[in-house]
């Protein structure tokens, strides 16, 4: 127990070191973890954005550092690390419930889940998903708890919050009751619980927005309906489950039949595991990120397939498959070019180390070792291609912030609206050059912040036109790789 317990420790020492490492390493954050922050200036002021469509309990949890005046970015990364934490000590706890018995099971299972490549780069940004996945872990860990008092209430209650963390909340509440149902269907008292817990929770902000604007609609809910199904949407899936862990997995025929088992066993956890799989099918814009909460329960499912005892040399079939999953994992890192699968020459790395797994297992020797190698190795690759996304439009705001006049900007990164703050004016009208340079003028806008980071939609380019060129000024350009940002002044 005490080589566990050391075990665990070390694996949760080492994601804490890395985490705090590219934490430095990266300056800006992704476009929506400004929205949250935005959402919890506001909850600072007990108050709520009503154009944001986001859920209010994560940025419930940023709002503390604008109250206390610390460096929001800073407590943010804090509040994702204790949260990512607190979900790999949950890992250990329901590797047990699940039955994990051998020493090895908990550990791998917190290893593979910590350095999965999507969920350490997703739980090291400012989003909500790292709050979600504890909360998923934790009704899961109440769920297969014994003597736990008022079981369904606590269950609704958290699955309450889950909700109010992200919409997917639905998925583990269905999950969760017809699992109940299925499980406690001779007390009707059980589904009349937890639905009394959920809705206690949920309940209050529903209300309040249908009050403040008349509905209970959000553009979340409409995006999954944008669904257009073809070969690149089911490789894009495929790709990026196969890869989840940052290894090609191989099952085993055997492996198999422990799956049924296992579903028999934890059909709520099987069943939420099934919703979220699907959702991912169909809302493939929101897809890495999609995974994280169902990565530590496909860690376990995957580890619970594994026989440590039990050793077989492969058949020529399984292979065969291993072999297929390789080649949909080449056409996604290759064709569709999907930045989860590792980049550049890198990617031999965790090829060499899966095919090293199945060599071992065919020699009958401990093949974990390569995989949580490759695990780890797959993180760091994918952290470190992500640590300069946003770099150049976050020198370039953080410059324009020190001149002296108003800045417009038109780009959708969200670091420029958070950086730039009052000082900065959003543009994203339909004029023509002339119309461009004359709105400019009439608003008094000193310097433009452009950048060809995520520009979708942006609408300002009269300081590119030829004919322009003597009422514009380039002040200073900032370039991270391709990725290039620029302030002009408006002259």
């Amino acid at each position: 127990m005490e080589k566990v317990r050391f075990g665990l420790a070390a694996i949760i020492l080492a994601f804490v070191v890395l985490k705090v490492v590219f934490f430095n390493l990266t300056p800006a954050q992704w476009g929506d973890s400004y929205r949250f922050l935005r959402a919890g200036v506001y909850l600072s002021r007990l108050s709520y954005p009503l154009d944001e469509k986001r859920l209010p309990l994560f940025p419930a949890f940023l709002a503390p550092s604008f109250v206390l005046n610390i460096d929001p970015i800073v407590w943010g990364h804090v509040v994702v690390l204790i949260f990512s934490v607190l979900s790999l000590v949950l890992v250990s706890k329901l590797a047990e419930q699940i039955g994990l018995r051998n020493p090895t099971g908990p550990i791998l299972a917190v290893a593979i889940t910590a350095f999965s490549p999507v969920f350490f780069y997703w739980t090291s940004q400012i989003y909500a998903e790292t709050l979600f996945a504890f909360l998923v872990l934790l009704a899961f860990y109440v769920y297969y708890g014994k003597d736990v008092r008022f079981k369904s209430i606590l269950l609704g209650v958290i699955t309450g919050f889950a909700f109010m963390t992200r919409f997917e909340g639905l998925l583990l509440f269905v999950a969760l009751f017809l699992s109940s149902v299925h499980k406690f269907h001779r007390s009707y008292k059980t589904y009349l619980g937890f639905i009394a817990g959920f809705a206690l929770v949920s309940a209050p902000y529903f209300v309040f927005r249908y009050l403040s604007i008349g509905s209970l609609s959000s553009v979340y809910l409409s995006e999954p309906s944008t669904f257009s199904f073809s070969l690149n949407v089911i490789l894009t899936f495929l790709a990026s489950l196969i890869f989840v862990f940052g290894f090609i997995p191989f099952i085993s025929f055997p492996a198999f039949r422990e799956v049924r088992g296992f579903v028999k066993r934890n059909v709520p956890l099987a069943l939420f595991i099934i919703l979220e799989l699907l959702l991912a099918l169909f809302w493939q814009t929101a897809v890495p990120r999609l995974f994280v909460p169902i990565i530590p329960l496909l860690a376990l499912l995957f580890v619970k397939m594994l026989s440590f005892e039990k050793v077989q040399r492969p058949r020529t079939l399984e292979i065969a498959i291993f072999c297929f999953l390789f080649l949909v994992f080449l056409v996604g890192r290759i064709y569709l070019r999907l930045p989860f699968l590792v980049s550049g020459k890198f990617v031999l790395v965790p090829i060499i180390l899966s095919v090293l797994y199945v060599l071992f297992l065919y020699l009958k020797h401990p093949a974990m070792y390569a995989l949580v190698l490759s695990a780890i190795i797959s993180s760091f690759l994918v952290s470190y291609a992500f640590k300069g996304v946003y770099k150049s439009i976050f020198e370039a705001s953080k410059y324009a912030i020190s001149l002296n006049g108003k800045v417009v900007y038109s780009d959708e990164t969200g670091v420029s609206r958070w950086y730039l703050s009052n000082k900065g004016v959003y543009y994203n009208l339909d004029l023509s050059n002339d119309g461009e340079y004359t709105w400019l003028r009439e608003n008094n806008v000193s310097y433009i912040v452009d950048t060809n980071e995520h520009n979708e939609g942006s609408k300002l380019e009269v300081f590119k036109d030829p004919g322009f060129k003597d009422k514009f000024l380039l002040m200073e350009k900032f370039k991270v790789g391709d990725m290039t940002s620029s302030v002009y002044k408006v002259l």
